[in-house]
């Protein structure tokens, strides 16, 4: 089977380095070690170090595409929504140009990735999962200082719409709790199948 999977902001395997995966690459090195195709679109920006990747793609048992994004210095910022938006115009921009997979696995966040995903999947008839991951964009209600409350009011606003949307449109709904698989399905606004499950770390 032919795998895409979509994630940002996870450390991501390097030839001779020693690195710690996250969630998606045990899932893409686990799918590779069973006979599985997988190729991964993720950021070239890296979360953790504030820093850009100098390669396009990284070679090893799964292919890892890097999308460009714009970066970010804050963790909670407007630049880090705009990076998002960059991300997902430039997943549609070479989606296109490789082989067709037979699933898409994409996490949320970020739903801009997600709904690009869909875009692509629906019109050529391949399922999209959808891996609730963190709980955004309701994680920052609390967390926002007050002066940036009104400009999250109205992004926010915006945020939940495109969650709903994607949630509503995927054809199954994952999370790394039975919370979380609620919680996406809440968006969804539908009842859970045997295909909506939580996979624990």
């Amino acid at each position: 089977m032919n795998v895409w999977i979509l994630t940002i902001g996870e450390p991501l395997p390097k030839k001779g380095e020693q690195v710690r995966l996250y969630r998606s690459g045990i899932l893409a090195e686990t799918l590779v070690a069973r006979g599985h195709k997988v190729t991964w679109f993720t950021s070239n920006f890296d979360h953790f170090t504030k820093t850009f990747h100098d390669e396009k793609e990284i070679g090893g048992t799964a292919k890892i595409i890097l999308l460009p994004g714009t970066g970010y210095k804050r963790n909670i910022s407007l630049a880090r929504f705009k990076d998002h938006v960059k991300v997902a115009q430039s997943f549609r921009e070479v989606a296109s140009k490789q082989e067709e997979p037979d699933i898409i696995l994409a996490s949320v966040p970020i739903m801009e990735l997600a709904l690009e995903a869909l875009d692509y999947a629906e019109p050529r008839g391949i399922p999209v999962v959808l891996d609730a991951r963190d709980m955004w964009p309701d994680m920052f209600d609390e967390a926002l200082p007050r002066a940036f409350k009104p400009i999250a009011k109205v992004l926010f606003s915006k945020l939940r719409k495109e969650t709903r949307e994607g949630f509503s449109r995927a054809t199954a709904i994952l999370g790394h709790t039975e919370s979380f698989v609620e919680w996406g399905l809440s968006y969804a606004n539908r009842e859970r199948t045997d295909q909506d499950r939580a996979f624990y770390f």
